[in-house]
């Protein structure tokens, strides 16, 4: 009999699936589309992954790495080493923990290189925001769309420190960038765009600016 994976959570109730002769294992990670889920939602085998993706493809350019130029040293790492540790991150719920241990990869790779290290929690915003406005700009029958906008009616989130989502750094991003915006003066007619802003699932009205969600992202880039 051919066996399958599945990937649960604590709401599901366990029980036997067969399908077509085929068993259903349930699994406590998964892997889909070069990306490893856990039925935690944490990221640690996934940025363990990533940090191995990112050696890989460091150690296969090393030797003309090392000797190129500082310029095309950092265009190879960048457009090499980066990608590969950062695949799939527009979807993460990433920790400080997870982002750290990101950063000493990547620092390491481009000490050996002699080139300053990026600032890696902004790398993965930055593409996590990219993809954001997308999904904002998608029609509602998109799955993408239905699924970061789906808020689960009948459950309480648990006591204490809520454990963080997916749009919270959109959100702390959105506001950080509201407040450098007003602070230079450029809001203009911004009062009315604050209000919107500040709006239950804000990320995904404004998103729908391009011009606004591209100075977002470019904040982001220049170091706000």
């Amino acid at each position: 009999m051919e066996i399958h994976y599945i990937l649960d959570n604590k709401y599901v109730t366990r029980s036997d699936i067969d399908i077509l002769n085929t068993r259903i294992e349930i699994s406590q990670k998964v892997k889909y589309l070069g990306r490893t889920f856990a039925d935690d939602g944490s990221l640690t085998e996934e940025v363990a992954r990533r940090i191995r993706a990112g050696w890989a493809a460091f150690n296969a350019i090393r030797r003309e790495l090392l000797q190129s130029p500082q310029k095309t040293r950092i265009r190879l790492l960048t457009t090499t080493v980066i990608p590969a540790m950062t695949y799939g991150c527009e979807t993460w719920t990433s920790k400080e923990a997870d982002t750290k241990r990101l950063q000493r990869a990547v620092s390491n790779m481009f000490e050996i290189a002699g080139c300053d290290p990026p600032d890696m929690e902004k790398q993965v915003l930055r593409r996590k925001l990219k993809w954001a406005g997308h999904v904002s700009r998608m029609k509602y029958d998109r799955w993408a769309k239905i699924v970061s906008e789906w808020d689960p009616r009948g459950s309480a989130r648990p006591r204490g420190r809520p454990p963080k989502r997916w749009a919270d750094d959109i959100k702390d991003s959105i506001k950080i960038f509201i407040h450098n915006e007003a602070l230079r003066g450029n809001l203009g007619h911004g009062r009315r765009r604050i209000g919107i802003l500040e709006a239950r699932r804000a990320w995904s009205t404004v998103g729908r600016d391009r011009v606004t969600w591209r100075s977002l992202v470019r904040s982001i880039q220049d170091g706000n």
